[in-house]
């Protein structure tokens, strides 16, 4: 542990390679957890890449390292939250920017129950998503900030929920562990995994969410929209996240780390990333990849 772990609730681990770990608690439910995940590897494939690549292109590189992971969301600035639309595409991944997979709110039960999570230090046996998250940085190999692996450690993975119960009901809030692992336009000095165990970090995404009985608002349209009001995709530590009441994510006061949309009157306002102690400002093409591992 590092040397602000009491402190801060936070331990380096400096090894993020693969397979799982004693965790700090085992929730007892099932144990075929996620324990060949290569953060590493994954890593690796995309600090090469650059923001200007596709949704496609960027998950490629991740499933070379774990084949059957899952992208369930692909916000970018103008669709992110409240135009951030719904499409079914069964339990294939989502392609085009803006979108979420809607199909995997509706059928958690189904093809879409998350795999148990087994992170190096987490609690074991919970569900889990992922977000890797790339910035514009003049489309160098500093584009890509890293990975937050989200691990919902009071969420058991039972093989019949999935992402439904991480988002509804709406208000509730949902404590997290975040194990971090830095990219190369991270300004985290030794670009190595971070575990982020606060007992009081935690998201409860938006107050004024309104939400649907599947996780998502939906709307009156056909675009199904994920929100009707903000949002927040990240961690900030310490802090049960909220968008529309606070705490929000700021980097500047607080390792926090993600994309929030607190007050904003429509997504492309949403162009402020944060990671660890840094706010990225004027970011007009981030682009974030949510993803998990199916059952």
């Amino acid at each position: 542990m590092s040397y602000n772990f009491f402190r801060y609730g936070c331990s380096r681990l400096g090894f993020p390679t693969s397979g799982g770990s004693s965790a700090i608690n085992d929730l007892g439910k099932r144990q075929n957890g996620i324990n060949t995940i290569d953060y590493l590897g994954i890593t690796d494939h995309l600090n090469v890449r650059a923001h200007t690549d596709s949704f496609s292109t960027l998950f490629s590189e991740i499933t070379d390292m774990i084949p059957d992971a899952t992208l369930w969301a692909t916000p970018v600035r103008s669709n992110c939250f409240m135009d951030l639309h719904g499409v079914t595409v069964g339990t294939n991944d989502v392609t085009d920017a803006g979108k979420y997979n809607k199909d995997a709110f509706d059928n958690a039960s189904g093809n879409h129950s998350i795999k148990p999570s087994d992170f190096p230090g987490c609690t074991k046996g919970c569900i889990w998503y992922a977000m890797s998250i790339f910035i514009d940085q003049d489309g160098t190999a500093q584009d890509f900030l890293g990975t937050v692996y989200f691990n919902f450690r009071q969420l058991p993975a039972d093989g019949t929920n999935g992402l439904k119960e991480i988002f509804h009901p709406a208000g509730r809030g949902n404590h997290i562990e975040a194990f971090v692992v830095h990219g190369n336009g991270s300004t985290e000095p030794n670009k190595d995994s971070v575990l982020h165990s606060d007992i009081g970090s935690g998201s409860l995404f938006s107050r004024t969410k309104l939400s649907g009985g599947n996780g998502y608002w939906g709307g009156s349209g056909s675009d199904f929209d994920f929100t009707n009001d903000n949002g927040v995709w990240g961690y900030r530590l310490g802090s049960m996240l909220c968008a529309n009441q606070g705490p929000y994510l700021d980097a500047s006061t607080e390792i926090s780390f993600g994309v929030q949309a607190n007050g904003a009157t429509t997504d492309s306002n949403v162009n402020v990333v944060h990671w660890q102690n840094t706010e990225y400002a004027s970011q007009l093409n981030w682009k974030a990849l949510l993803w998990t591992v199916f059952e």
